[in-house]
């Protein structure tokens, strides 16, 4: 079972955000996909599910790379995704990063080549998962998903 979330569809009813949530707790993948900060500490009723958003600064086209994939199948199964372009204009920054992984990070300032923030996260939520990531993620979307479901769901027999 997989539940695309777009920046518009988030701001579903408030009634609907307990059957959202039940569907994940019960297996489902929640993928959310924004260019601006989701409120999802308020559709979790969870504080750890704040995720701010940093943007980043000097950083001219080219150097918007991948800085580091999170090794794993969600890269390789059934896919191979190895060919990611052009990172978002901003990063993910979780209030609690020690409940979240990091997938994939990018650089963040020009300034300081080292200096990183992730641009996907994973999370689990009872059986499911909520992935949290940026609208310009340059892979190919319907692979990427495809792999979520693969790696994340609790068997391929819940996938409708």
């Amino acid at each position: 079972m997989l539940d695309l979330v777009s920046n518009t569809a988030a701001h579903a009813p408030s009634e609907a955000w307990p059957e959202i949530r039940k569907r994940i707790e019960a297996g489902a993948l929640a993928v959310f996909v924004s260019y601006a900060r989701m409120p999802l500490e308020q559709y979790f009723d969870d504080p750890s599910f704040y995720v701010a958003v940093q943007g980043i600064k000097g950083l001219p086209l080219a150097a918007r790379r991948v800085k580091r994939l999170q090794p794993g199948a969600w890269l390789k199964t059934p896919h191979k995704l190895d060919k990611f372009g052009i990172t978002p204009a901003y990063g993910l920054v979780p209030k609690q990063p020690e409940v979240w992984e990091a997938l994939a990070d990018m650089p963040v300032n020009g300034e300081q080549p080292d200096a990183t923030v992730p641009f996907i996260l994973a999370r689990r939520y009872g059986l499911g998962t909520v992935i949290v990531m940026g609208d310009r993620v340059a892979v190919r979307p319907v692979q990427l998903m495809e792999n979520f479901l693969q790696m994340y769901t609790p068997s391929s027999t819940n996938v409708q």
